[in-house]
C-alpha cells in the first residue's frame, strides 16, 4: 500500500485548505488504497533560516538550528507521495510553508526525492494562485519529485454551496486519477531537455570547482555516481537528448574553465 503524506501549511485545521485535502484523499481512495498521514506544519517547531549556508557548504547536519525540520524531511523521504497544500496569503504560500522550504534549501543543491510523486494544492479567496502553483511545481521538480501538476481552487470564505462542492469533487477525482498514475509508475521518468541541461551544467561546475574536495555538493555527486551517469538516475535517453547532453557538457566545461 502506497504511503502519502499531506503537508498542510494552513494555520487552521478546519479551514478550506484542510477540507479540500480531505476531499482529495477521498477521491484518491476511489482509485486505490493508500495510507494517508496529515502533517500540519504549525504542529512542528520550524525555525526561520539564518542564512549561514552551512547546510550548503558542509551539510544539513551542521545546521545550528535544532528543531523539527529533520523530522519532517524524514517523513517525506519515507513516503511514496507528497501532497503540499497551502492557502494563498498575500499572493504567496503561507509563511510557515515558506519557512519550511527555506530550511530545505540544500535539497535544491542535492535533490533526493526521485521516483516519488508530488502534487501541490492551493486554495485562495480571489487571485494569484496560478503563480503559486507554478512555483510549487518547479520546486518539486528541482527536488527530484515526479511532479503531477497542481490544482487550485478559488473558494468563498463562507460554506461552499452544494453545486460548487460537486464541481470541486469532479475536478479532484480527475486529478486523483492522474496523481495515482504518477504514484504507481515503475518506469523512470525521462528528463525534459531543460532538466537534463541543468543536471549537466551543475555537474560540470562541481567537477571543475578548484575547492571541490571541500564542498558537500561535490561529495554528494561523487557518492551518487553522478559524474559518470547520464542523469540523476538510470534512464534511456533518445538521440536528441544524448546530443544535447554532450553539447551541454562541452559548453559548461568551457564556461567553468573561463571562470577559473
Amino acid at each position: 500500500m502506497k504511503k502519502i503524506i499531506a503537508v498542510i501549511g494552513s494555520p487552521r485545521k478546519s479551514g478550506r485548505t484542510h477540507k479540500v485535502v480531505k476531499m482529495f484523499e477521498e477521491n484518491i481512495k476511489r482509485v486505490m488504497d493508500i495510507n494517508m498521514e496529515y502533517v500540519y506544519l504549525t504542529d512542528y517547531n520550524i525555525t526561520s533560516c539564518k542564512g549561514c549556508e552551512l547546510c550548503l557548504k558542509k551539510g544539513e547536519e551542521y545546521c545550528p538550528l535544532k528543531d523539527d525540520t529533520p523530522i519532517l524531511f524524514k517523513k517525506m523521504i519515507e513516503s511514496d507521495g507528497v501532497i503540499i497544500a497551502t492557502p494563498n496569503y498575500a499572493l504567496q504560500v503561507s509563511s510557515i510553508t515558506k519557512i519550511f522550504f527555506d530550511r530545505l534549501a540544500y535539497v535544491f543543491h542535492r535533490p533526493c526525492f526521485f521516483h516519488k510523486a508530488w502534487i501541490p494544492i492551493v486554495v485562495e479567496g480571489a487571485y494569484g494562485g496560478k503563480d503559486i502553483l507554478k512555483y510549487l511545481n518547479t520546486l518539486g521538480s528541482f527536488w527530484g519529485f515526479n511532479v503531477c501538476e497542481g490544482i487550485r481552487f478559488t473558494l468563498p470564505v463562507n460554506e461552499v454551496l452544494e453545486r460548487e462542492r460537486e464541481k470541486i469533487n469532479k475536478e479532484l477525482y480527475r486529478k486523483a486519477k492522474t496523481f495515482t498514475e504518477v504514484l504507481i509508475t515503475e518506469k523512470p521518468v525521462k528528463p525534459s531537455i531543460k532538466g537534463l541541461c541543468m543536471f549537466r551544467l551543475v555537474r560540470t561546475f562541481h567537477e571543475n570547482n578548484p575547492s571541490k574536495e571541500f564542498t558537500r555538493d561535490y561529495q554528494y555527486y561523487k557518492e551518487k555516481g553522478w559524474f559518470d551517469s547520464q542523469y540523476y538516475y538510470e534512464v534511456k535517453l533518445g538521440f536528441l537528448k544524448r546530443i544535447v547532453g554532450m553539447l551541454t557538457d562541452k559548453f559548461s566545461l568551457l564556461q567553468a574553465k573561463s571562470t577559473q
